[in-house]
């Protein structure tokens, strides 16, 4: 510690903490001088290892990583249910995306028989469930689920907020023989 001059303290404060953030052991290497002696010489000034270097860094990284897993679970969820995973989240009420009961799979159901049918679309999640809560028949019941379906007004438009509408199985039934019908008329 007497290698380091008293007026080498600010120096080394500021070489510490933010924005330099070098540890205790790289500002001991400038020095050339041990770890413990730049450890001594905070904790004159108040400053303990949690103060910044390598503490601060970590912190730093830590919340990069965390922003970048949520982005990439907000890049998901937008690509597969048009929203970010905290609106994914609150629709499901915390629900695991598995659970049969979760309106998220439900609606990827929906969107799965959509592709499968080379059916356009450019129905969300929020905007699906919104629509199903509306209509008053959106049930948790598994024996409900399929006593109304979500069927396009216009079968020559895509499938959009605008353009669908829930209605009973059995009048959904009779729409689609009606339009196989008009098909075969034409």
């Amino acid at each position: 510690m007497s290698k380091i001059k008293k007026d080498q303290h600010e120096y080394i404060i500021k070489q510490f903490l933010w924005p330099n953030n070098m540890s205790m052991q790289e500002i001991a290497n400038e020095f050339d001088v041990t770890r413990e002696a730049i450890r001594q010489i905070l904790k004159k000034y108040g400053y303990t290892n949690k103060d910044g270097g390598m503490a601060y860094k970590t912190k730093i990284k830590r919340e990069k990583e965390r922003k970048s897993v949520d982005w990439k679970k907000d890049r998901k969820a937008k690509k597969i249910y048009g929203c970010d995973s905290q609106t994914v989240s609150e629709i499901n009420s915390g629900r695991l995306l598995t659970c049969h009961l979760a309106p998220a799979l439900r609606y990827k159901g929906y969107i799965r028989y959509l592709k499968l049918n080379n059916i356009k679309y450019s129905l969300t999640l929020p905007e699906w469930y919104d629509i199903w809560i509306k209509s008053g028949h959106y049930s948790e019941d598994p024996s409900d689920k399929y006593k109304h379906n979500m069927v396009r007004i216009d079968d020559t438009k895509p499938v959009t907020a605008d353009n669908v509408k829930i209605l009973p199985s059995k009048e959904h039934g009779t729409l689609i023989q009606k339009r196989i019908k008009q098909n075969k008329e034409a």
